[in-house]
This record gives structure tokens, sequence and C-alpha cells, in this order.
């Protein structure tokens, strides 16, 4: 082994780009994070007062890389839980019972004022650098303003549309995706 290849790590390839050329042959130029990123329906929730183990055990069953911290009641979205939370947490033997926005705030995250945000109409090529400054996986993608989140991208999300691009086998783009969604679509499951 010579080292562990990320989603992340595409991230990083395309913030290096040098010449408008090489951007417009991986088809970057093109693409939105509206076009390849998750829409809320598809995202596990959980609530501000909900304990991080529950957080965590709600990212086991979804099987997703992310959960959002969402306040129904006042339409707010707070942020995400991932699983480099779960290791930080752990790391610093935070007690499982500590809520979800009490964690938040420990790690200078404050509601509302979130780092890990993009808007739906950025180029990937400015969520990709976004993940690469701050080091993440996954950024809550809000339209501009105190609007609620409208979904979530992650560094596999990017990848995944940036090969989207060049390739034109179904089942590699993304739009299979959004066309097995329709009513027989627990059949395709």
């Amino acid at each position: 082994w010579d080292g562990v290849f990320s989603a992340l790590d595409v991230a990083r390839a395309l913030c290096s780009i040098d010449s408008g050329l090489e951007v417009a042959r991986t088809g970057a130029d093109q693409l939105r994070v509206s076009m390849v990123m998750k829409t809320l329906e598809c995202v596990p929730r959980c609530r501000p007062g909900d304990t991080l183990k529950d957080a965590f055990r709600l990212l086991l069953r979804s099987h997703q890389g992310a959960v959002l911290i969402a306040d129904e009641e006042h339409g707010v979205h707070q942020g995400l839980v991932t699983p480099r939370c779960a290791l930080q947490a752990f790391a610093d033997g935070t007690p499982h019972s500590c809520t979800v926005v009490e964690w938040l705030r420990k790690q200078g995250a404050t509601p509302g004022g979130h780092p890990r945000e993009v808007t739906p109409d950025v180029p990937l090529l400015d969520a990709a650098l976004t993940m690469t400054e701050r080091c993440v996986h996954h950024l809550l993608v809000k339209a501009k303003g105190s609007a609620p989140a409208v979904g979530v991208i992650s560094s596999l999300d990017l990848a995944r549309g940036i090969a989207a691009v060049r390739c034109h086998a179904p089942l590699a783009s993304l739009g299979w995706l959004a066309a097995s969604r329709g009513p027989h679509a627990a059949s395709l499951w």
C-alpha cells in the first residue's frame, strides 16, 4: 500500500488544476452544486436536543455520511454531524449524553453561522475549494441569506458529478438516480 485515496482527494485535485483547458476537460466548469447535491429528503435528521449517541446511531442506521441537525419547529438547520464528528467526540471523551447542539458549540460552530455551507448555484470547483480549505467531506447547501438548507453535498457527490460529465453509461451518471424515484422506486431496491 502506498496510501489511501478518498473523495476529498478528488476535491483537492480539482483545486490544483492550473489552466482553463484542464478545467474544461474535467467538465467541472459545467456543474453547479445543485446538480449533484442530495436533497433534504435524502438526508437523515436529528434535533438539536438529541444526544450525540442518538445522532451517531442514526448515521449508522441510515448508511449516510451526514446527519442534518434540524430545528423543525423554527425552520432552522444548524449544521451536520458526520463520522468525523464521532471520532472527534470519542477522542475528546465527550459523554454520549451530550446534546448535538452543545457539542457543536464546544467545537466552535455556532447555530446559524456554520462554516460548512455553500449555495446551490456555486460551481463545483468552488465547493471543492471550500471542502479542501476546511478539510471536510460534507457541506450544507443553503440559499443565500437566512433561508433553510436545501440539501447536502459530499466529496463523494462531487467526485460522482465530475465522473458523470464524461461518462455515458447510465448507471455511472446521476440521471438514473432521479429517474428511479418514480412510483415504482421501491421495486428497484
